[in-house]
């Protein structure tokens, strides 16, 4: 997984964050997570991983309070 793909898979998340859908948001948010995990084997130490991981951790904020 490279990083370009992790960030598109946030994006996604974000968008259907955005659009208010529930199990669409929660499928993609899990699907960036998973790829933001491969992201960790694959390059490990890579210096975008925490901006990754932070913006993962806002999204789910998200996901919880709706």
């Amino acid at each position: 997984m490279t990083p370009k793909a992790v960030e598109g898979r946030i994006k996604r998340a974000a968008v259907a964050a955005k659009a208010g859908t529930g199990p669409e948001f929660s499928a993609a948010l899990q699907v960036a997570s998973d790829a933001l995990d491969a992201l960790k084997e694959e390059y490990p130490g890579h210096p975008k991983v925490g901006l990754y991981a932070s913006r993962i951790a806002n999204l789910r904020k998200l996901e919880s309070s709706t």
